[in-house]
């Protein structure tokens, strides 16, 4: 066996007649940062031993806290050349806080024990450097296949998303209680079998509060950890109620662009007008549901989301799948609900959702008179708001018109309105009776600029405003 971090001679190499390997990390950040892990006195380069049994083959990856390797073990012969290590970039070590996620990351990710998640073996260190030995995999990451193909067929997008679903339920249903925080394509890895495994729990943050007292702490309170086009907006603001629910979003994104072969962005058309009605309509409910900006209207459990993508494909009918269809329609009625107005897309979507969970008339209005008992106050807003929400560089917002011209102003700001607009039409009056009384005419083209604002605001605000307060009307 060769000396300790001295390349062995017998050692094999990869050359340029080798091969290349996919790479299983993302390497986007590679010219972001430099590795110096020399200066520590670890020599990395292929042929090199690692605690005198990891011997390294070729860098695979790099991201921003780390590079990954290609290595084989020389002692346990089964897993051959079927291992990687994860080593921390040297920059890092002495950032405490950097230290205590890659160490956090290494003692969650030793527990979780599912196909669809990366395995990782072991945590060790060597002359300082830390480094993970994780499970080899063959094949691309998501961003890789979207960037090569764009818009997925149904077949592959439903086989990644129930992987990748079954992996985040696991993950969120665990010990740890463990959500990612920083899910997107690059940290989806597909096999050559086909069999998709989540990746990089690096800034996950573990919701049970025993097991945080066990583990150092994986980010400080107020900072936004994650990848910025495929965070929650209550994840950008750094709030400290970041639940599983904030995951569900990330993979709304991803589903979309998986069907779509591109983010949401601005106004954004669904899934099923982008691919002239390949993709179902109600798949465009459930996208819908899990990219809400309003927490509470997204999917409780990725188990629920799953369920719910099922159906909308046809591939789970009425009774089947681990789902109590009447509770899911509930739940969705009662988030609709909650705040006050029923929109008409959200009316479309319980619509959907209806046939989704195979509901007749009966058993649905039944439901929503159970809500309705709940939420009385509750109305249904006939005008459709054409404005929607939009996802934009990671946001997702509502575009909605300023008052009094958005159907959601309350009624004391319409009648505000209209007695401004009132206010406004007799000040331009009086600017002309000063006008014509004074015959101020040449030299007053203030006065007369002055008066024309007037009358237009004021008669634009009094037709708005009346405008509002009869649709209001008709409403009740």
């Amino acid at each position: 066996m060769a000396e300790k971090n001295k390349p062995d001679p017998n050692a094999t190499r990869l050359g340029s007649d080798e091969p290349e390997k996919t790479q299983m990390f993302d390497n986007s950040d590679a010219t972001r940062f430099v590795d110096t892990p020399e200066s520590r006195g670890v020599d990395f380069q292929p042929g090199v031993l690692i605690k005198n049994r990891y011997e390294l083959i070729k860098e695979i990856g790099r991201g921003g806290m780390g590079s990954v390797w290609h290595a084989r073990d020389t002692q346990f012969k089964r897993l051959g050349d079927r291992i990687a290590l994860k080593f921390m970039l040297a920059q890092w070590v002495a950032n405490p806080e950097a230290l205590s996620r890659f160490k956090s990351e290494a003692m969650v990710s030793l527990d979780l024990n599912h196909p669809n998640i990366i395995n990782v073996r072991d945590i060790d260190q060597e002359k300082g450097i830390y480094f993970l030995v994780m499970e080899y995999l063959n094949g691309q990451d998501l961003h890789e296949i979207l960037t090569d193909k764009g818009r997925l067929d149904m077949d592959e997008v439903e086989r990644i998303f129930v992987d990748i679903c079954n992996a985040l339920d696991y993950a969120h249903g665990s010990t740890y209680k463990l959500i990612h925080r920083d899910l997107k394509p690059q940290n989806v890895f597909v096999c050559e079998d086909g069999t998709s495994k989540v990746m990089d729990f690096g800034i996950a943050k573990i919701l049970d509060k025993e097991t945080m007292d066990q583990i150092s702490s994986l980010t400080s309170s107020g900072q936004s950890l994650g990848t910025l086009e495929y965070m929650a907006p209550e994840q950008r603001k750094g709030l400290d109620t970041v639940d599983a629910r904030a995951d569900i979003y990330s993979l709304g994104l991803i589903l979309y662009e998986m069907l779509t072969g591109e983010l949401p962005v601005g106004v954004f058309e669904k899934p099923s007008e982008v691919t002239d009605g390949k993709v179902p309509k109600a798949v465009d409910a459930v996208i819908d549901q899990c990219i809400s900006q309003r927490v509470e209207k997204r999917f409780s459990t990725v188990g629920e989301l799953k369920d719910a993508f099922l159906r909308a494909i046809g591939k789970l009918k009425g009774a089947e799948g681990d789902m109590d269809v009447e509770n899911l329609y509930l739940q969705a009625c009662e988030r609709v609900y909650q705040d006050g107005i029923i929109e008409v897309e959200e009316r479309g979507m319980l619509n959907e959702l209806k046939g989704l969970y195979s509901l007749s008339e009966t058993q649905a209005e039944e439901i929503e008179q159970e809500v309705r008992k709940k939420y009385p106050n509750a109305k249904e807003n006939k005008i459709e708001n054409r404005y929607g929400s939009s996802h934009i560089a990671g946001i997702n917002q509502t575009n909605v018109k300023l008052w009094p011209f958005n159907p959601n102003t309350p009624d004391l700001v319409l009648i505000l309105s209209f007695i401004l607009g009132v206010g406004l039409n007799y000040i331009g009056y009086k600017i002309l009776i000063y006008v014509t009384e004074s015959f101020v005419f040449g030299g007053a083209v203030w006065y007369y600029v002055i008066m024309f604002i007037a009358f237009a605001a004021g008669l634009l605000l009094i037709v708005q405003s009346a405008k509002g307060l009869r649709e209001r009307y008709l409403k009740k």
